[in-house]
């Protein structure tokens, strides 16, 4: 609904960025379009100048947004091919496109059974001779290539599952985790870090080499403690970003 909630506890700014943020997103405002005034803003939702300061704020540092000194506030051009991931909650890489609205598609290049080298062995917390299945894939958002994944799972949690062909139905690692085979994902560690592209990346991301990179290493843990999945990946920096929300 097109209007601010004045008997909501969630604040009139946040309200109205994500008020905005929606519209944006549906292409009611559609890119390159100009912001309505702050003073057509104010009649519009009955509210002040204040919050909506805070929200257009908000949205600039988020990327939807761009102000022109002299001209007034623009929705981004290329908002669409931007991806923001929030790193306050854990959820998939295809939970956070969907939730955004983002055709995700993807490639499996290789799936295969792995003995487990050193870094695997301390990632997962296994013992000598243990195996993992591998799964090399690539995402692309639209006809755009995005990211490339290395999942690894350690074979004693899939044991003669068809996974491979559950993947292919399901697209989703977490959902068959979670829905298929009823384990219980509680949290993970993940670390993120620059880098840049190097051949093999560099090839399947259509970019070229030396090109910035977000390189994510993810270890993802179950009820029991126990580590289920290990997760390398590589993100084009130019197409995504994080946003965190600290508090005081």
């Amino acid at each position: 609904m097109d209007k601010i909630d004045f008997s909501s506890n969630i604040p009139i700014y946040i309200q109205l960025r994500n008020l905005i943020k929606e519209q944006i997103i549906s292409k009611a405002i559609l890119p390159g379009e100009k912001l309505p005034s702050e003073a057509a803003l104010q009649e519009k939702y009955g509210i002040s100048r204040t919050p909506i300061r805070q929200a257009i704020a908000y949205l600039v540092s988020s990327g939807y947004l761009v102000s022109k000194a002299g001209k007034g506030t623009f929705v981004r051009s290329n908002i669409s091919n931007i991806i923001e991931e929030s790193l306050t909650r854990l959820t998939s890489f295809h939970e956070d496109m969907a939730e955004r609205g983002i055709n995700v598609t993807e490639k499996i290049l290789e799936f295969k059974e792995i003995k487990a080298d050193e870094n695997l062995k301390t990632m997962l917390n296994l013992g000598t001779d243990e195996r993992v299945i591998q799964i090399k894939r690539l995402f692309y958002a639209g006809n755009d290539s995005l990211s490339i994944q290395y999942s690894h799972i350690p074979k004693l949690f899939i044991k003669d599952f068809p996974f491979q062909e559950k993947l292919n139905e399901y697209k989703s690692i977490y959902f068959i985790l979670e829905k298929v085979l009823g384990y219980v994902i509680e949290d993970a560690m993940q670390n993120i870090e620059s880098c840049v592209a190097e051949k093999e990346i560099s090839k399947l991301l259509n970019i070229k080499n030396g090109e910035p990179l977000l390189k994510h290493k993810r270890i993802t843990y179950i009820k029991t403690g126990d580590p289920i999945e290990y997760v390398l990946a590589y993100f084009k920096a130019s197409k995504y970003k994080y946003f965190i929300r600290l508090k005081r």
